[in-house]
């Protein structure tokens, strides 16, 4: 056994080594507390003497267990099979196995995934004669889920008053018994039956409270109602349970976690021993000041400050762009500035998002630079699911001999065309050797249903109608007109869910797209903007493992860490999101809002960079962007704020990252163009003094007061500065 003094700090070695009672383990973000948690478990056999079949392990993710059984195998060996480490579902899925007969349960029980209760979700509302077109079963499948996870049924739900709970009520009791019938659970399940069978059977509690004398739980901040409860069962009188999180990175609120948990901790578990993981080995000081800065503002959390050995980095950079597009190109400048002077790798970034609508405009800039880049927690925006409906359209209306996009928006939006149909379809057309788009003016000649023949009559007519439409309508007048007979972006409004409302984003940022493309290629039609698509599709063939800048929403980017993060869309509406339906503030989102934005800061090792826009699209439309109330937060006086002043038309890019060039009226070389008292003027602040010039890792910072628009720094590589005398 390795000396732990030497292996952990202070504050680690006393969370590590304390044995009995209720431990919270306040854990910042790079505090190590995996390693806290793996010497934990080591210590407890080799130096305490506990059996480790009496240890129990959880977390949430598979990956993150099996991290945590590997770390701790290179510790103790062979003596971590007896260990029980793994995600809460699949130690409540053992438990269920296990004791299956004491709640009339086959021990083969079934488990539905998210499809399967759609499934069970149609069935049910088909016999309450719910029309799925009215009302989207997704919608049923969220209520149900946020339910269990409250541990509610279908009375608490019908309590809740209102027409649609009643209706939701309903759908949940009739859900509730098919799986009954089937032998199944669903993932919410797995965490409710175990309750069921402790509160049911004392005996069976008990016997699992003697096996499981030693509980640890990380990322205890993500944990909900049910889950928690399955911990006061577990632990007994001794009451060893150690959970390891922190508040400050709670941000599934919108999933179920509960962060009360984490707060009331010690209120639940009288004697709670409290250590705080407050050295961070992972950012710089003024990294981790800017961050503290933001989540200190919180009323709910519990009270900590990171500190780091590391030696002073650069400050936090804010970049303020005029649009989005030009945000996007200050991305790419300041990535080559940092590739350039600090040796960099594409490896090294990490770009992040609140929302997935935001990459497409990123992405088109680091496709059209050849820049690989992967996404952790989502697929590229050309290849969602809902972006790829739409373009099927087009595809389908520029060359009808595409039978796979044919296939795929048949039956989307819904009309009643389903597999079987599809099927006799595709063999007619095999056996009489036509396209599968030939053998819709044939369906007289194909044994289906009277119904199905006149919706596929219906819609070929709709795709000739837009063959001919494309002919004479521009291309934005084109998409415009097809998504308003389609109605993708209302469909996905009536559904209501988060997951809806993420689409259609996506379905607004298509069309920004498209009016992107036409700025900058006048007069391209559908087939050169489809090409152009095409193109973006068809880069997505490198090794995620190689040199390549990851992009990810800010919810992807939990747990992981690197060189340097740029985190886009720093905007009120963004950063805190705000929805359309939105009247009013909730205290407790803005909260989580303002946490998820610290947990983003708190991924930067070296350098951060946050970027504002000033205007941003929707729906192809410029909208004025005010800056995110969190920047404010932090305090301009220990930012570097940077205003680029190039717009996006006047772009072009960089020969180190791309292949055209940008023009600088700046020079970034030993000789600064500009001397301190000369008066300036810059094209959005006017004219101004330069008051302090000081050399910047091979360019110049420029002090300049600017009278009313205030004392501003800028790069003169970039400022673009006007000399008046």
């Amino acid at each position: 056994m390795q000396d732990l003094q030497s292996i952990l700090n202070p504050e680690q070695l006393a969370a590590a080594t304390t044995v009995e009672g209720p431990i919270l383990i306040l854990a910042g973000a790079g505090s190590g507390k995996t390693r806290v948690l793996t010497h934990r478990i080591e210590y407890l056999i080799n130096k305490a003497g506990i059996d480790p079949g009496n240890i129990l392990a959880v977390t949430f993710t598979n990956k993150a267990a099996g991290e945590m059984r590997e770390r701790t195998a290179a510790l103790l060996g062979h003596k971590v099979g007896n260990i029980q480490i793994g995600t809460f579902h699949s130690t409540c899925a053992l438990i269920i196995r296990q004791e299956s007969e004491s709640i009339n349960l086959p021990r083969n029980f079934s488990i539905y995934d998210s499809a399967d209760q759609l499934t069970v979700i149609k069935e049910v509302m088909e016999d309450l004669s719910i029309d799925s077109k009215e009302t989207n079963p997704r919608l049923f499948r969220s209520v149900i889920s946020r339910s269990k996870n409250s541990m509610l049924g279908p009375l608490d739900v019908a309590k809740q008053g209102g027409y649609f709970n009643e209706l939701a009520a309903e759908v949940f009791s009739g859900y509730a018994s098919i799986l009954d019938q089937a032998s199944a659970l669903d993932f919410d399940d797995l965490l409710l039956k175990p309750l069921e069978i402790f509160s049911k059977h004392p005996e069976i509690k008990e016997k699992y409270r003697n096996k499981y004398k030693y509980i640890l739980v990380d990322e205890f901040q993500d944990t909900n109602k049910a889950q928690f409860q399955f911990l006061l069962h577990l632990t007994g009188e001794s009451k060893n349970l150690c959970v390891v999180g922190d508040d400050d990175q709670s941000i599934y609120g919108w999933r179920g976690a509960d962060i009360s948990n984490i707060l009331g901790f010690e209120k639940h578990f009288s004697g709670t021993k409290v250590y705080k993981l407050e050295q961070n080995y992972r950012s710089t000081p003024q990294i981790l000041n800017a961050a503290h800065r933001v989540v200190k503002n919180n009323k709910k959390r519990k009270s900590k400050k990171l500190w780091t050995e590391t030696k002073d980095g650069s400050r936090v950079t804010l970049i303020k762009s005029t649009d989005d597009r030009g945000e996007a190109e200050n991305i790419l400048s300041f990535m080559q500035k940092e590739i350039f002077e600090e040796k960099r790798a594409f490896k090294d970034f990490a770009i992040l998002y609140r929302t997935n609508a935001q990459s497409r405009i990123i992405e088109d800039s680091l496709r059209r630079e050849g820049i690989a880049y992967v996404i952790i927690g989502g697929v590229k925006f050309y290849d969602r699911k809902e972006v790829k409906d739409f373009l099927s359209y087009l595809r389908l209306i520029l060359n009808q001999n595409d039978s796979i996009s044919l296939k795929r928006i048949i039956n989307y939006p819904p009309r009643g065309i389903g597999n079987v149909t599809i099927s006799k379809i595709k063999d007619f057309a095999l056996e009489k050797r036509l396209l599968f788009w030939e053998a819709l003016d044939k369906t007289e000649e194909i044994d289906i249903g009277a119904k199905q023949k006149k919706v596929l009559t219906g819609f070929k007519k709709l795709i000739n109608k837009y063959i001919e439409l494309q002919k004479e309508l521009s291309l934005e007048e084109l998409i415009r007109v097809l998504d308003e007979e389609l109605g993708f972006r209302k469909l996905m409004k009536e559904e209501g869910t988060e997951e809806s409302l993420q689409r259609k984003k996506n379905i607004e940022e298509l069309f920004n797209s498209v009016s992107e493309y036409c700025e900058a290629n006048p007069g391209a039609g559908l087939e050169e903007f489809m090409e152009n698509v095409s193109l973006v599709s068809d880069i997505d063939n490198w090794d995620n493992k190689a040199n390549a800048v990851t992009l990810m929403t800010l919810h992807s980017a939990k747990g992981l860490e690197f060189p340097v993060v740029f985190i886009s869309g720093c905007e009120d509406g963004l950063l805190p999101l705000k929805r359309d339906d939105d009247v009013e503030e909730d205290s407790n989102r803005f909260e989580e809002e303002r946490r998820l934005f610290y947990v983003g800061m708190t991924r930067a090792e070296q350098k951060l960079y946050l970027l504002a826009a000033s205007t941003r699209r929707k729906y192809g439309d410029f909208i004025i962007c005010r800056e995110s109330p969190f920047l404010s937060e932090i305090g301009e006086e220990i930012l570097d704020i940077i205003y680029p002043s190039y717009s996006t038309s006047a772009v072009q890019r960089s020969p180190s990252l791309g292949r055209a060039k940008r023009k600088k009226t700046g020079k970034k070389n030993s000789e600064c163009p500009y001397l301190e008292g000369s008066f300036v003027s810059h094209r959005l602040f006017g004219k101004g003094r330069v008051l302090e010039i000081s050399p910047d890792h091979g360019d110049f910072k420029i002090v300049v007061d600017f009278g009313d628009k205030g004392v501003k720094k800028l790069l003169a590589g970039y400022a673009n500065l006007e000399i008046l005398s």
